[in-house]
């Protein structure tokens, strides 16, 4: 079922003109080809990436967490243990910003936890390799560092961070973006925050970024 909005525009004359001639040639309603129009601009061109967007971001029971389950969860199903893009830092700086002014506090009673706890495991192990086979401090120093965050997400998990898993993850991006673990974990990380800003700023962001990444999806 269609449904109408009324629109009014400050170039009324030239709109319309364009839009008419538009109409003719493709033989379409003037009310398609501005729907066509609009849609394309604010819509991402790649098919999946316009699924999220028009059906998760936007759908009904959707939003802002929704949206970044579903791109991390779909990411992790590579072949061979990888990734299936390795182009969404951006949407991973996203969420790390979310995180930022969130005022979730974790209970431990989280059903997502344990689960969240192997995949920074696995991650503090991918860092001990990465250390072992270019001989680089660096390494070292980021996976001692998971290891301290892991201690008090197991132990005093009410003080836990969660940005801080972010962070270790964001440190070492470029050695770890292309592992499939790495967006189980930042699947879990969205899971774990119940208080994320959902608000009309926050979604065009979230949008335009999807549109942005999904340039290069295949």
């Amino acid at each position: 079922m269609s449904e109408k909005k009324l629109v009014s525009f400050n170039n009324f004359t030239i709109v319309n003109k364009i839009v008419k001639d538009r109409a003719i040639v493709s033989n379409e309603s003037e009310s398609s080809i501005i729907e066509n129009i609009i849609i394309k601009d604010l819509l991402p061109e790649n098919k999946e990436g316009r699924f999220i967007v028009e059906n998760v971001l936007y759908g009904d029971n959707g939003g802002i967490k929704k949206t970044l389950e579903v791109i991390f969860q779909n990411n992790e199903a590579g072949l061979n243990f990888k990734s299936k893009y390795d182009n969404l830092l951006p949407i991973v700086e996203f969420a790390k910003t979310q995180q930022l002014y969130s005022n979730s506090v974790l209970t431990g009673k989280e059903p997502e936890l344990h689960h969240c706890i192997s995949q920074v495991k696995g991650v503090i192990g991918r860092l001990e390799e990465l250390s072992n086979e270019k001989n680089d401090i660096n390494y070292k120093e980021e996976a001692k560092w998971g290891k301290e965050l892991l201690h008090e997400m197991e132990t005093q998990v009410q003080f836990s961070r969660l940005i801080n898993f972010y962070a270790l993850l964001t440190h070492s991006w470029e050695d770890l973006k292309n592992y499939s673990i790495t967006y189980r974990l930042l699947f879990d990380l969205v899971k774990l925050n119940d208080d994320w800003n959902d608000n009309a700023a926050n979604r065009i962001e979230l949008a335009e970024l999807i549109r942005t990444v999904s340039r290069d999806w295949n």
